[in-house]
């Protein structure tokens, strides 16, 4: 999601974000929504209105949020971002930091140890007896 100042008319508006949704516009699950000249709860940079914009979509390529941040840092129309992450890892700087990669791998390996000693515990009991048909 990110705010653009509500002084552009829509023409303007797409005009300025156009580079930003260009990066994603190829990613899965990609949508866009937009609200336009929302007031604002509280001031950001001086402003009390502003475009919206929402962008949903899933990609594994970091270098386009990545460059993302830079095109939004690089002009002054754009207010405010936020990126949200769904996944567990919670980012790039988890997938390349070994102490993390280990720590996952120990914790998946403890995981299938446990789901195989259950599944081999509920194959070698005997059927249990269904007791509400006997009553």
């Amino acid at each position: 999601m990110f705010l653009i100042d509500a002084e552009y008319d829509e023409e303007g508006a797409n005009k300025v974000v156009s580079p930003l949704l260009a990066l994603f516009e190829k990613e899965s699950d990609y949508k866009l929504i937009i609200n336009w000249a929302v007031k604002l709860a509280y001031p950001i940079k001086k402003r009390k209105n502003a475009h919206r914009y929402l962008i949903n979509f899933e990609t594994n390529d970091i270098s386009k949020i990545e460059e993302f941040k830079r095109l939004f840092s690089l002009n002054h129309q754009f207010l405010r971002y936020l990126v949200i992450n769904l996944e567990k890892t919670y980012g790039y700087k988890n997938s390349i930091n070994p102490k993390k990669i280990a720590k996952a791998q120990r914790k998946a390996q403890k995981y299938e140890e446990f789901r195989s000693k259950r599944q081999s515990r509920n194959y070698d009991r005997a059927p249990q007896k269904n007791y509400s048909q006997t009553i």
